[in-house]
């Protein structure tokens, strides 16, 4: 498509499914890495966007003058990226400069089901085998 109003009204009327947007993505993140300003620009609005969810949360929470751990999650930010991360990073310490931002190694769906695991009361074996059953995927 040779505009971006076609691509949100081809959204917008199912013709193009997410799992195509979401594929975007890491081009987009490869093309800001190669230097094109318009999608560093992108990532930088992504960046700021995180940090200010998450500043705003730690001010509602009364966390924002404390050291507290602020789990980055999702795809993109679980990728890694450094042009990505950098900026969040810059931008936290900017906004809640006490925040310390953490990637878990694992999926959150994991920590919902060891939870789980806790709450029945099941053994260890099963917290093991649980957690190889994840890294197997």
């Amino acid at each position: 498509m040779a505009r971006a109003i076609e691509v949100g009204l081809a959204v917008h009327f199912g013709e193009i499914g997410r799992g195509r947007l979401t594929g975007l993505a890491p081009v987009l993140l490869d093309t800001a890495e190669a230097g094109d300003e318009v999608a560093r620009g992108v990532v930088l609005r992504l960046a700021e966007e995180v940090a200010i969810l998450g500043s705003v949360a730690l001010r509602r929470l009364d966390l924002l003058g404390t050291a507290a751990d602020v789990v980055l999650g999702g795809g993109v930010l679980a990728a890694r990226r450094p042009l990505l991360m950098d900026a969040v990073a810059d931008r936290y310490a900017a906004l809640a400069p006490r925040a310390r931002l953490l990637v878990p190694e694992e999926p959150p769906l994991l920590g919902a089901a060891l939870l789980a695991l806790d709450h029945v009361a099941a053994p260890p074996s099963a917290h093991a085998a649980l957690r190889t059953a994840f890294r197997r995927r």
